[in-house]
């Protein structure tokens, strides 16, 4: 039994490290940033278009649209709406998109930029949909916002190094191993070295206890906030 349990240990600790290795990024070490419901869009067809594009400039930057500790904050400001003089009339609507990326663990704001959009249609719903489509998944201004939110969030995980694994040691003397796996399953693949640092710690917490504790998405948002996801987001809506 204590060899099958050695066992255990080392097999979860090599499976843990392999995952972060220096080998062409694959899916599982995207950095993982979800796209939050906007706020601001009565109209459901254009709340969901905004989304699958912020979801799709994700992808095409490099990052894995899924549900994790990062994520992305749409808030949607209508500024103004005409009628044109025109024959038949038309509907013009001009919208301010505001795109934040942040940490739901730690509040921290790692990026943000604005677009004004202008969109035109005979009805409202029309006018309102031909503004959110300007929203492109490859437009510069996203595209840039991404690419540095994800640097911040990397050099974030590499200037608090010391703490996280600190704070990993402290669990695991206090014999907290609960805490210990959270905080480790809360640091992202793509931070590759801090990911295989802190899955050496596996081999300090006992097998039986890396096997009979269930980690996942619901369980580490519990441990860093209280509420929904769509309450935490809230904290960026300022």
């Amino acid at each position: 039994m204590k060899h099958l349990i050695l066992f255990i240990s080392a097999f979860m600790m090599l499976s843990f490290m392999a995952k972060a290795q220096d080998s062409p990024m694959n899916e599982e070490q995207r950095l993982e940033v979800s796209v939050e419901t906007p706020i601001g869009i009565d109209y459901e067809p254009a709340s969901e278009l905004l989304q699958s594009n912020i979801q799709q400039a994700l992808i095409l930057n490099g990052l894995s649209s899924t549900t994790g500790r990062f994520t992305t904050i749409t808030k949607v400001v209508a500024i103004s709406k005409d009628v044109t003089a025109t024959a038949p009339a038309m509907i013009v609507t001009n919208l301010n998109i505001t795109l934040l990326i942040g940490d739901l663990y730690t509040g921290t704001l790692f990026g943000q930029c604005e677009f004004e959009v202008k969109g035109i249609g005979e009805t409202d719903s029309k006018s309102y949909m031909d503004a959110i489509r300007k929203v492109k998944a490859r437009n510069p201004k996203l595209r840039s916002m991404i690419v540095k939110s994800k640097e911040k969030i990397l050099s974030y995980f590499d200037a608090n190094r010391e703490q996280i694994l600190n704070r990993i040691d402290a669990h695991i003397t206090r014999k907290d191993y609960k805490s210990a796996l959270i905080e480790i399953y809360s640091i992202p693949k793509a931070s590759a070295e801090l990911y295989n640092e802190a899955g050496e710690r596996l081999s300090k917490i006992p097998a039986e206890t890396i096997s009979s504790t269930q980690i996942n998405s619901s369980i580490l948002d519990e441990y860093h906030f209280n509420g929904t996801r769509a309450e935490r987001a809230l904290i960026f809506n300022k």
